[in-house]
C-alpha cells in the first residue's frame, strides 16, 4: 500500500496552516495566504507552487522533497515566529524532478501562475499573482513520454465492491496516455491474479474496500504498488451512470453490471479531478471477460517471471528474451498478449497465418520493420493534444504517423495472397486521414518547438500576415543594429551596445569609465539613465524605445496568429 503521508481524506487540515493564538491575529503575508488556501484544497500532494522560474515547495512539502530529491533545504522568510522550510526546482528542469518524486510514490500538485505578475501590479503593490493548481501528478495518471515506461502500459486503476451477502468486485482500468479503458467483473478468487495480470501503477480504493481487502488478505503485500484513497460517494453507481452518459454518450450504460458502473465511475471522477480539463480523453471501456484468455493464477504467473523476474527486474524475463519489436506501441501490444495469452484455436490460427506470411516473407518482413522504425506513437500525442497538454511537436507525429499508417496499408496491399487478418489491418491503416496529414505538413515545420507560446513554429509563406510580422520583427532588428552604430559613432563610445535581457527589455550598455559621458551634455536629453553596475551604465533612448514597442507588437502578433492555426489544425485531429 501506498505511504500513509500520501494517503488522505478530504477533511484532513493542513498541519502548516495559520492557527489563532489567544486573542491574537497570526500575521500571513498575502503569499503565504494564497499557498494555505491552495495546499489546503489538495491534501496528501506536494505542492509545486510556482514562482517565477522555479517552482518552490515550502514547510513539510519541503523537507520531504529535500530528502527525496537530495537537493538543499533553506527557508524563506518566517511563519508563526519560526523560519519557513523552502526548496525549489527549476521549472526547465521540472520534469526530472518529478519522474523521481512519482518512482518513490509521491503525488504533486502543479500550481501555475495564471497571470502576467504585471497584471498583479494593477490591482496594487501587494497584490499577489494569480495562481491555481492545474493538474495533479500521481503514478497512474502520467502523460509525458519523459516520465512514462516505453514499452509498457501505465494503467490506473479502480476497484468497487458489493455487497450483498456475498461481495462483488469489479475492476476498471485505464492508460491515461493512450486512453485505451477496460472494465472486468471478477470473484473475490480472481482478484489477485487479474491485478498481478495488469501490473497497475496506481489503483483507486474507498475505505470500505481497504478495509475488506485487508482484513481478508485477499491480495499479497506489495502486489498493489500505489493506493489512493477517494470518498465513498465516488463509487456510488447511480451517480457513475451520469458521468459515464457525459463520458461515452455513444455506449449503453445499462449493459454494464452495478459494480462496473461503480468502478468506471471512480476511475472516471479520479481522472477528471486529476487532469483538470473538460475533457477526460479516455476511449468507450471494452467489457473483458475469461472467455478467449488463459487465465494464470498468481503463482505461476510468478514462476514463468512472463513480464520481471521474481527481483522484479525486466531484463531476464519471457518478454525480455523474445521482444524484437522496434515500436513503443508493439512492446505494448506484446506485453499485453503475453499476459493472457488466446486459447481459442480460430483466434489463435488467425494471428500465426499472419506470423506465418512474414516469417516466409524475409524482404517483406524487413521492409516493413525498417518502416514501423521511423513511425512515431501515434496514440500518446493524441491524448496529450486532448488534455490540451500537446504542442506542435505532438501535431507533427500525428501527421508522421497518418503517413505512415497509409505508406504500410499500399505495402500490404502489394503483396500476394494475404491471410484474412492482414487484410483486415491493411483496411484499418488505409482508412487514416491522408488529408489531415498534408495539412498538418504544409503548416507546421519538421522539427517544431514543444511549446506552442514558444512560437516559429508555422511554415514560412503559409499564412501571408504571419510572414509580415515577422518581416517586421526582423526588420526592426537590422534597424537596432543600425542604431548601435550611430550611437556608437555619435558618442565616440566603440564599446557602445544594444542588448536585451527579460527585465529591461533592450537597453544601451557602456563601459562604467564612459557612462558618466552620456550624462553630460550634448548626450544628457539622449540617453535616459536604467542601471548602475560594477563595470557598466545601462541606459535608454526614445528611438530604442519605439523601436522596442514595434519589435514586441510584431512578436505579439505573430505569436496569437501562430496560435489561431494551432488551435485550427487542433480541432480537426480530435
Amino acid at each position: 500500500m501506498d505511504q500513509a503521508p500520501y494517503v488522505s481524506s478530504p477533511s484532513d487540515k493542513s498541519a502548516d496552516a495559520p492557527v489563532r493564538q489567544a486573542g491574537k491575529k497570526p500575521i500571513v503575508t498575502p503569499m503565504m495566504a494564497q499557498f494555505f488556501e491552495i495546499k489546503a484544497v489538495n491534501p496528501g500532494y506536494l505542492l509545486f507552487y510556482r514562482m517565477g522560474d522555479f517552482y518552490e515547495l515550502f514547510f513539510e512539502d519541503a523537507e520531504i522533497a529535500s530528502g527525496a530529491l537530495g537537493i538543499v533545504l533553506t527557508t524563506r522568510g518566517k511563519h508563526l515566529g519560526k523560519e519557513i522550510p523552502m526548496c525549489g526546482v527549476p521549472v526547465h528542469a521540472a520534469q526530472d524532478y518529478l519522474k523521481k518524486l512519482i518512482r518513490l510514490g509521491h503525488r504533486v500538485a502543479i500550481c501555475e501562475q495564471l497571470e502576467d505578475p504585471a497584471e498583479a501590479k494593477k490591482r496594487g503593490s501587494k497584490s499577489v499573482v494569480k495562481r491555481d493548481v492545474v493538474r495533479l501528478v500521481t503514478p497512474g495518471t502520467l502523460t509525458e513520454d519523459d516520465l512514462l515506461p516505453a514499452g509498457t502500459n501505465n494503467f490506473l486503476g479502480a476497484l468497487s465492491m458489493i455487497s450483498h451477502g456475498e461481495f462483488d468486485f469489479a475492476l476498471a482500468w485505464a492508460d491515461i496516455s493512450t486512453g485505451e479503458t477496460f472494465v472486468v467483473d471478477l470473484g473475490e478468487n480472481r482478484l489477485a491474479d487479474e491485478l498481478a495480470r495488469l501490473n497497475l501503477a496506481e489503483l483507486i480504493l474507498a475505505p470500505a474496500t481497504e478495509q475488506k481487502l485487508g482484513e481478508s488478505k485477499i491480495l499479497p503485500e506489495g502486489l498493489v504498488r500505489h493506493v489512493a484513497m477517494a470518498a465513498p460517494e465516488t463509487f456510488d453507481s447511480e451517480e457513475a451512470t451520469a458521468s459515464l452518459k457525459s463520458a461515452f454518450p455513444q455506449i449503453e450504460v445499462t449493459g454494464f453490471t452495478r459494480a462496473a458502473r461503480s468502478a468506471l465511475g471512480a476511475l472516471i471522477a479520479y481522472v477528471a479531478e486529476t487532469q483538470k480539463t473538460a475533457s477526460i480523453s479516455l476511449r468507450a471501456p471494452e467489457v473483458q471477460t475469461a472467455t478467449g484468455l488463459m487465465q494464470i493464477d498468481l503463482a505461476t504467473r510468478t514462476s514463468l517471471e512472463i513480464l520481471a523476474t521474481n527481483r522484479g527486474e525486466a531484463k531476464g524475463s519471457l518478454r525480455h528474451t523474445i521482444d524484437r519489436t522496434v515500436t513503443t506501441a508493439g512492446a505494448r501490444l506484446l506485453a499485453r498478449r503475453l499476459s493472457a495469452p488466446l486459447i481459442v484455436p480460430d483466434h489463435i490460427n488467425k494471428r500465426l497465418d499472419m506470423v506465418e506470411t512474414f516469417v516466409a516473407d524475409t524482404i517483406a518482413r524487413e521492409t516493413l520493420r525498417e518502416h514501423l522504425r521511423q513511425t512515431p506513437d501515434l496514440t500518446r500525442p493524441l491524448t496529450r493534444l486532448a488534455l490540451e497538454r500537446g504542442g506542435p511537436r505532438d501535431l507533427v507525429h500525428v501527421g508522421f504517423a497518418i503517413n505512415s499508417a497509409r505508406q504500410l496499408a499500399e505495402k500490404l496491399a502489394g503483396m500476394d495472397d494475404l491471410p484474412a487478418g492482414l487484410v483486415e489491418l491493411a483496411q484499418v491503416l488505409d482508412a487514416a486521414p491522408g488529408e489531415l496529414a498534408v495539412r498538418i505538413k504544409s503548416a507546421i515545420e519538421p522539427s517544431p518547438s514543444v511549446l506552442v507560446r514558444d512560437g516559429g513554429f508555422v511554415r514560412e509563406g503559409f499564412d501571408a500576415e504571419l510572414d509580415e510580422q515577422r518581416g517586421l520583427a526582423t526588420k526592426s532588428r537590422t534597424v537596432i543594429s543600425e542604431l548601435q552604430a550611430a550611437l556608437a559613432s555619435q558618442t565616440d563610445i566603440r564599446a557602445l551596445k544594444i542588448k536585451h535581457n527579460r527585465v529591461l527589455g533592450f537597453f544601451v550598455e557602456v563601459p562604467a569609465t564612459h557612462g558618466k559621458k552620456l550624462l553630460d551634455e550634448p548626450f544628457l536629453n539622449k540617453f535616459i539613465h536604467r542601471q548602475t553596475m560594477a563595470n557598466a551604465m545601462r541606459f535608454t533612448t526614445a528611438e530604442l524605445g519605439e523601436l522596442e514597442g514595434r519589435i514586441v507588437r510584431a512578436q505579439g502578433r505573430a505569436l496569437e496568429i501562430e496560435q489561431v492555426i494551432f488551435d485550427r489544425l487542433l480541432g480537426q485531429v480530435l
